[in-house]
């Protein structure tokens, strides 16, 4: 490109340019600016907005030039790393490794170059042995994520311990088992000896790990999140109420896979006096009565996937509850006690049938906003819903094949028929379907990657 064609805009503009782009024009930009290492060099509001990932597995790693970023990933074999490594991650915040074989002695001296690191991921990485040098602490990381990596009895997460004193959320996703205890043991005696300071746990399922929990005496969480896909393992009850207890500082609680029940979300709801948003699955073969959510309770949030289960609502939710979103589940005439409840201002329904609901009569909810998604819905109760609630501002609608935007005008224009209520004050109503999205996408796509 012939520079003098550029023009000669102060790099405060260039800046702004650059901030402001979508991702894709920012490519053509870093392609054919010949001020554009100059720029986001000198900016580190835009570092924020770059990723560098390495991905080559056979070639040495020597990058010639490199922009200063906040996040970087390796999905390629390392063994060590030259003199190019400390320039570049003194400013790193995120550090993931996401696939290879790392040396344990690669991985400790490239940690050591990073002072100002927040986050670091380990996913999918073969470890092999070899000398460490942990004679340093990073005091910024407060997250650290573990997924499907292989020890090879290497004693990585005591080594991990000595230079993260102030961690403060661990995820282990997935323990691959055929390495057998040792990973287990491995990781618990990790989390007992970063308790003081964690808040955050993401655990897969396995009771032993959940049982040493409980004999951890200074680990109090605010944020937990559970793989409940025990397979044909039952339940241990009376170790979920211990560990419910010996929480009482938890706050958000997450319980994923499809062996949760009505009875173990009781006694989390009845036993964690701070719990305040809670997201599970709920299973079963018969019909639910979702009781969790009818006791009063400091519960604000609820997000459930159903399963197609059977849910049967026999009264209102709990006074605390302001927002829920079920997802694939029936509910049949129960949505009288959705829309009706006290103080819910926010209700999402995804994939649920509405077509065969009666519709309400009596109270009024004091709903706000509500969103419906892939579902079916009789014109009856659209009406009732967007109608006869008084204090509506937010309506969206997604792949609702029984919604269209002419039904939606009708209601925005002329309201509830009733002499009993004033018509919606709306401040926003949006309908979309698959068809739309994906012809913006495909738009996005072509202005990309023209022909």
């Amino acid at each position: 490109m012939d520079t003098t064609l550029e023009p000669p805009f102060p790099t405060e503009i260039w800046e702004h340019i650059f901030r402001n782009c979508p991702l894709p024009d920012l490519k053509r930009f870093r392609l054919v600016c010949h001020r554009w290492n100059a720029i986001v060099t000198g900016c580190p509001a835009l570092w924020r907005r770059f990723h560098v990932r390495f991905w080559p597995r056979t070639e040495a790693l020597s990058p010639a030039v490199l922009p200063p970023v906040k996040q970087a990933s390796f999905e390629c074999n390392v063994e060590a790393v030259s003199s190019w490594w400390p320039r570049f991650a003194g400013k790193l915040e995120e550090l993931a490794f996401d696939a290879g074989d790392v040396s344990i002695t690669a991985l400790f001296g490239m940690l050591k170059h990073c002072p100002n690191l927040k986050r670091l991921r380990l996913s999918g990485v073969w470890f092999t042995d070899g000398e460490v040098d942990y004679d340093f602490s990073l005091h910024y990381v407060e997250e650290l994520s573990i997924c499907d990596i292989y020890l090879n009895e290497i004693e990585l997460p005591s080594l991990l311990t000595s230079i993260l004193p102030c961690l403060k959320k661990f995820s282990l996703s997935y323990v691959d088992h055929w390495q057998g205890t040792f990973a287990i043991n491995c990781w618990t005696y990790f989390i007992h000896d970063v308790q003081d300071t964690l808040q955050s746990l993401e655990l897969p399922s396995d009771f032993f790990l959940v049982r040493k929990l409980c004999q951890m005496n200074q680990l109090q969480l605010k944020h937990v999140h559970l793989s409940t896909d025990c397979s044909p393992q039952p339940w241990d009850m009376e170790l979920w109420i211990t560990f419910c207890r010996s929480q009482q500082s938890l706050q958000d609680l997450i319980l994923s896979g499809a062996y949760t029940t009505n009875e173990i979300l009781c006694v989390a709801v009845q036993n964690l006096p701070n719990l305040k948003r809670l997201r599970s699955g709920l299973t079963c073969s018969r019909q639910i009565i979702p009781t969790f959510l009818n006791s009063p309770t400091t519960l604000q949030k609820a997000s459930i996937c159903g399963f197609s289960a059977n849910l049967q609502f026999r009264s209102w939710l709990s006074p605390t509850l302001t927002e829920l979103k079920l997802m694939c589940v029936s509910i049949g005439d129960g949505i009288q006690y959705l829309i009706s409840s006290p103080n819910l201002v926010n209700l999402s329904l995804v994939n649920c049938d509405l077509s065969g609901c009666r519709v309400p009569k009596g109270n009024l909810s004091v709903l706000r906003h509500l969103k419906l998604s892939s579902g079916q819905i009789s014109p009856e109760m659209l009406a009732y819903m967007l109608s006869c609630h008084p204090q509506l501002e937010t309506a969206g609608f997604y792949n609702m094949e029984s919604v269209d935007r002419g039904t939606l005008v009708r209601h925005v224009r002329f309201g509830c028929t009733s002499a009993l209520v004033r018509p919606p004050q709306w401040k926003s109503c949006s309908i979309t379907s698959r068809r739309l999205i994906w012809a913006k996408v495909r738009e996005k796509f072509d202005s990309a990657y023209p022909n």
